[in-house]
């Protein structure tokens, strides 16, 4: 029988690093298609990328000339920009996301273990999909890209105008609409042939729940049925009635799980994530948790430089969930925002940093945690207390746009970060303004 990793380091140093310094499983089995504009990617930390759809070979969609490119480059050991992510973390001296997702394609099947002979087209054996960017919500670190709210702003208020952050200055309508959409034919003919292979198949988008697409693809699972896990990623911001049909039908799939998102409390998350509302989202957590047994839910993050306060507010969160609904339903999480650059959580002045540490780390002795969730706290704080800021434009550049973001960001949005934010954070970009930068 195979060896089953636990042990991150162990896995790096006997699998990983054998075939070499930047081998990454994520780059050959896992894919996410963003199929209403014919784009992909091998990881949510990679940008996205042209699908080069070939009619005659519909693995196509995931195994993309780029991808087999830097696949080869892997092999060789060599680092791509767009996997900084995980380099920024090695090069912290902690376990990034390379090696994690590598551990857990591995353990999945052992079979399909990175080789130095690997093929460069594989079908993957995770896939998430996005039918759509139909989305009710326009959080801050989203983009036109993924949420037809932001395209709205944008469309009609006009661009941001951040030259490093190109993503806010663009309705990005590339979007395909309507029955002409080969990316989705082509996902909707390719599936038979892969289904009994694929062990996680996640919805995505936008908001899913919005997508009629969704909803007829639940169909053919309920049809012809799914063996793997089916995973939807969803705001919860719904109506009682489309979580009561989410619920009537997923009722029969074994393997469920939610991934909704939260960071921080539910004042710093309503102002983040425009359009949320804290009571309705609890209340749609308990609902799913009370009313489908078989649901496990993930809370997932996106940690970034304005809710990162009260970050030790949401592990309390979490922890009340798992000693309400059982700990094992539910799992915490602990991604951080790497683009755009000016959220990302190393733009804090480093005095504050420790200080939020050190909050973060008073509040995580809870039972109902375990040790996996502990240890992704630790690393995340340990990230918070040293790294340095990471980007390809200096910090003045990245703190000019942050609070060019901000008053643009209150102005179109009818809010006011002053009233709603961190006090700390608030003086913080007061100091900002007060220094001498010329924020616009």
């Amino acid at each position: 029988m195979t060896k089953q990793y636990t042990d991150l380091n162990a896995f790096k140093k006997e699998i990983l690093d054998p075939v070499s310094s930047s081998v990454c499983a994520a780059k050959w089995y896992e894919t996410t298609m963003w199929l209403y504009m014919g784009q992909t990617a091998s990881c949510h930390h990679n940008k996205f990328h042209s699908i080069d759809l070939d009619p005659t070979d519909l693995s196509s969609l995931h195994n993309t000339e780029q991808k087999k490119q830097e696949r080869i480059n892997m092999l060789a050991g060599k680092r791509d920009n767009g996997c900084n992510y995980c380099w920024n973390t090695e090069d912290n001296n902690d376990i990034s996301d390379r090696i994690k997702k590598s551990i857990n394609r591995y353990n999945d099947t052992p079979t399909k273990v990175i080789a130095s002979d690997s093929p460069l087209s594989v079908i993957p054996i995770m896939i998430e999909v996005a039918f759509s960017r139909m989305c009710n919500l326009a959080c801050a670190y989203c983009s036109p890209s993924f949420s037809s709210e932001w395209a709205k702003d944008i469309r009609e208020n006009g661009a941001y105008n951040l030259k490093n952050s190109p993503s806010f200055n663009h309705t990005m309508d590339n979007e395909i609409v309507g029955e002409d959409n080969k990316y989705v034919d082509a996902f909707l003919k390719w599936w038979p042939d892969i289904s009994k292979e694929v062990k996680y198949l996640r919805f995505t988008g936008g908001e899913p729940l919005l997508h009629t697409n969704f909803w007829n693809f639940l169909d053919i699972i309920n049809r012809d049925g799914y063996d793997g896990t089916f995973m939807v990623n969803t705001n919860l911001i719904q109506t009682d009635r489309y979580i009561n049909i989410f619920i009537e039908r997923t009722k029969n799939i074994e393997r469920l799980e939610v991934h909704t998102s939260c960071e921080s409390n539910m004042q710093h998350a309503e102002y983040t994530r425009d359009g949320f509302d804290g009571e309705v989202w609890l209340r749609n957590v308990h609902t799913l948790l009370c009313s489908a047994p078989q649901l496990k839910l993930t809370v997932t993050t996106a940690i970034n430089n304005l809710s990162v306060w009260s970050f030790h507010e949401y592990i309390e969160l979490i922890a009340k969930l798992k000693c309400e609904y059982g700990a094992e339903r539910i799992q915490l999480n602990t991604n951080r925002v790497y683009n755009p650059n000016f959220m990302q959580i190393q733009l804090i002045p480093i005095t504050l940093r420790k200080e939020i540490t050190e909050t973060i780390l008073h509040n995580i002795h809870h039972p109902e945690l375990s040790q996996d969730e502990t240890d992704q706290i630790i690393s995340f704080t340990e990230f918070l207390n040293t790294s340095e800021f990471d980007s390809y434009v200096s910090r003045e550049s990245a703190e000019r746009e942050l609070v060019t973001f901000l008053e643009e960001f209150d102005r179109r949005r009818n809010k006011d970060y002053t009233l709603v934010l961190d006090k700390r954070f608030v003086d913080w970009i007061d100091t900002l303004r007060t220094i001498g930068i010329k924020m616009i």
